[in-house]
């Protein structure tokens, strides 16, 4: 169902309420891809039709329940007299998957998150709006249901016409990739670059990424985002040299489900590329998220051949218990201290010692912000291993990269 007829049906299902407040409640069942892995898509498919069914039971006359795409459906309940009876409605929802399903000779535990809201005298687009940020407060706070409060509305944010014109954007191409190029700081050979999104808009021009990526993961649009990028990155450098590889950057929410795990197997697979070559760039806050389920995540990621760097490091909140056991490769330091470093002696004596840290927990090291040749030389006198900045290259289209790639390279290795 596209999103205008999921708007008029809304509008239309809410009109009909007779005998009290409607709410709308959105729910989503999880890990759609790790049920797909497991069991087959031929008897996922058989479970998402049961997983309709069972909130089908909980439609009543003049209720609605309408498809929003195949694990993700919008119940629209009638009578509700205040939120105290919304809140039973949705212990009702959470009891009814409580049992396993049963798909062929399988039995298979799901788990669904829920938003409701209110519908009071709100839009339906404001009314959907708002009970997906319900429910992405839901998924982020590993509860259950979450009821969106007047916290919800829409001055707060999230520009709902905004996310649907980056959804039109993601299916029309208008998305593309600019990479960074990353050199070994003692000899300056390029080891690799850094993927970075950029949206060239119709209609707005050049959108910068901290506009965009900020409503992508309000609006829920991050995950089909990030996989353009992990399999644009991947095909790519699938045109480099064997041992250029790509870093792509990962976002928090991603780390607490298990799509992260599918789609890069999946990808890797696709374009025949080793996985040596890919890097996943994380950060400190996104593992410290779930730590436990993101050590996990990401060790198992690792053990398969794909590198994990942590982000920006040095902006969060590690702990030497943490840091001890830290699934990664290699450390990024933040632009912050390399750029002052020059004037500054404690940001070069905080540069330094993560360098050294990260060095004695066998971790390689790379410098970003790096913007001119004092700079470059002092972070390789201290011992750092990779360097990325303007000093080396500015962030460039897929077709410049490869031109600049081949000029430093030379014709003999431009391609493998």
């Amino acid at each position: 169902m596209d999103h205008r007829e999921l708007i008029e049906n809304v509008r239309s299902a809410i009109a009909a309420s007779k005998d009290g407040v409607a709410a709308l409640c959105l729910v989503r069942l999880d890990r759609l891809a790790q049920i797909n892995e497991l069991i087959g898509y031929e008897s996922a498919g058989l479970l998402l039709e049961e997983f309709k069914d069972r909130l089908q039971s909980m439609v009543r006359r003049n209720d609605a329940l309408l498809v929003m795409d195949a694990h993700k459906m919008v119940l629209i309940i009638h009578g509700l007299a205040n939120e105290q009876h919304l809140a039973l409605a949705a212990n009702k929802l959470e009891r009814l998957f409580d049992t396993p399903i049963e798909v062929i000779n399988d039995q298979v535990k799901v788990s669904v998150h829920a938003g409701f809201v209110m519908a009071g005298n709100a839009t339906a687009e404001d009314l959907l709006r708002r009970a997906e940020s319900a429910l992405r407060q839901a998924q982020q706070s590993r509860r259950a249901w979450v009821v969106a409060d007047s916290s919800t509305a829409l001055g707060e944010g999230m520009d709902w016409a905004f996310s649907q014109e980056m959804e039109s954007a993601l299916a029309e191409g208008e998305f593309t990739l600019f990479h960074q190029p990353k050199c070994h700081a003692a000899y300056h050979t390029i080891v690799g670059a850094e993927a970075l999104i950029r949206w060239h808009s119709a209609k707005h021009g050049i959108v910068p990424p901290d506009q965009f990526i900020p409503c992508a993961e309000r609006s829920g649009l991050i995950a089909p985002l990030s996989w353009f990028v992990l399999k644009a990155a991947l095909a790519q450098c699938r045109t480099w040299p064997q041992d250029v590889g790509v870093a792509v950057n990962i976002a928090p929410v991603l780390l607490d489900g298990e799509e992260l795990s599918q789609v890069t197997r999946d990808a890797l697979a696709i374009f025949d590329v080793a996985p040596s070559r890919l890097t996943l760039e994380v950060t400190e806050g996104g593992i410290a998220r779930n730590r436990d389920h993101a050590f996990a995540l990401l060790t198992a990621m690792r053990e398969r051949g794909v590198r994990v760097s942590i982000d920006d490091f040095g902006t969060g909140y590690s702990s030497f218990s943490h840091f001890r056991d830290i699934p990664a490769d290699e450390l990024k330091i933040d632009r912050s201290f390399v750029s002052r470093m020059r004037k500054s002696p404690a940001d070069a004596r905080i540069v330094k010692s993560i360098i050294d840290l990260a060095h004695n927990f066998a971790l390689k090291v790379v410098a970003e912000g790096v913007e001119d040749e004092e700079t470059a030389d002092h972070l390789q006198h201290l011992g750092c291993d990779y360097l990325q900045g303007y000093w080396l290259a500015k962030p460039m289209s897929g077709p410049d990269f490869g031109s600049w790639l081949g000029r430093k390279l030379g014709p003999n290795r431009a391609t493998d």
